[in-house]
């Protein structure tokens, strides 16, 4: 069995639309429900349990890490009670998920986990040969779909896109590319079969045609599914309509060396001025803003398993995510970092 591989980018970059397409192709599965996160974040807290209560035993903390698992999803995909017959974790996951793609007469497993980026370090003890397909969609257009779909303030919509994707760049750079390879969501709409071949051939599976046949695929079937049975190129240009020029201003202004860099054109940026990040205070007070605004929004858009859901979320959930998201922004290290300031 290959290495597993994991689609990371950010939120409306078309990292579904990709796992889409690659789970069309007969030798490869990818779960519909992420899992990539909670293996990462399950791992870290398997190590801090055993470390509080050791008399426990490893085996007793690591399966009630697996069953506590959000939705059980780690239950679903580990083999924990053949845990005994494995040589060591990187084992015990590697044999599980194989496990799991051959149970549907696949040779490839993957995951679609977009903000797993934050958390490669801890999946790389777990899967150190695994290979990661970054997705890049143009920030202007990426960062209005993130403001209108994830409730997220528009510059800090920018920004996210910053951190992330220059965040990936660096990791292309640590890993190597056969390793960490860049997919450009414009080439994948413009010219889908030449960048999946780019696609198969990092993962190193030979590329079908079936891949492109989404009116085929499970994941269009329904009128609610996330990812429509056509690929539309139209909506590349789609955005250049919809915002407007100071929109398009206020991106290039925070996010254009980037989009340099990754050889998108600034259309209304000044030759000569220099684009220049949220300070890390802006950022602070624009999530908390946006944290006190969903505390009074309760119904919300939702991709939940690859479809749109309309829900409604309780007082005490809306609560809960204002006091304990206040709490993860007002400890962290970019909150840190207001007081000691990045060196020029």
């Amino acid at each position: 069995m290959k290495a597993p591989f994991f689609i990371v980018g950010v939120p409306r970059s078309g990292t579904t639309l990709l796992s889409v397409l690659l789970s069309n192709h007969p030798q490869v599965y990818i779960d519909g429900e992420s899992v990539g996160i909670s293996i990462a974040e399950n791992m870290e807290k398997y190590k801090r349990l055993f470390a509080y209560r050791p008399g426990r035993g490893q085996r007793a903390v690591l399966t009630q890490v697996i069953r506590d698992s959000y939705k059980q999803r780690l239950e679903k995909l580990l083999d924990y009670e053949q845990l005994d017959q494995y040589a060591d974790l990187r084992d015990f996951f590697r044999r599980s998920v194989n496990r799991r793609a051959e149970e549907h007469g696949k040779l490839l497993w993957g995951d679609k986990t977009p903000e797993l980026i934050f958390h490669l370090p801890q999946l790389l003890q777990v899967f150190p040969e695994a290979r990661f397909l970054h997705v890049v969609r143009d920030a202007r257009s990426n960062a209005q779909s993130l403001s209108k779909r994830q409730y997220m303030d528009f510059q800090l919509a920018v920004q996210y896109w910053k951190d992330i994707n220059a965040q990936g760049l660096v990791y292309r750079q640590i890993f190597g590319e056969d390793q960490y390879r860049l997919v450009s969501y414009e080439r994948l709409l413009s010219h889908p079969d030449e960048e999946l071949r780019t696609v198969c051939d990092h993962l190193g599976i030979p590329f079908d045609p079936a891949m492109l046949d989404l009116e085929q695929s499970e994941a269009t079937q329904s009128a609610d599914a996330y990812v429509q049975k056509k690929i539309d190129a139209s909506k590349l240009e789609a955005w250049k309509e919809k915002m407007s020029r100071q929109q398009i201003r206020t991106v290039e202004a925070i996010a254009g060396d980037l989009l340099e860099t990754l050889d998108y054109e600034l259309l209304e940026f000044p030759d000569g001025q220099q684009a220049r990040s949220l300070s890390y205070g802006r950022r602070w007070w624009l999530q908390q803003k946006d944290l006190f605004r969903l505390l009074f929004k309760a119904r919300r858009v939702q991709m939940i398993d690859r479809k749109l859901h309309h829900v409604r979320l309780s007082w005490r959930r809306r609560f809960k995510n204002f006091f304990f998201g206040t709490i993860k922004h007002t400890f962290s290290e970019s909150f840190i970092r207001i007081f000691k300031p990045v060196s020029k």
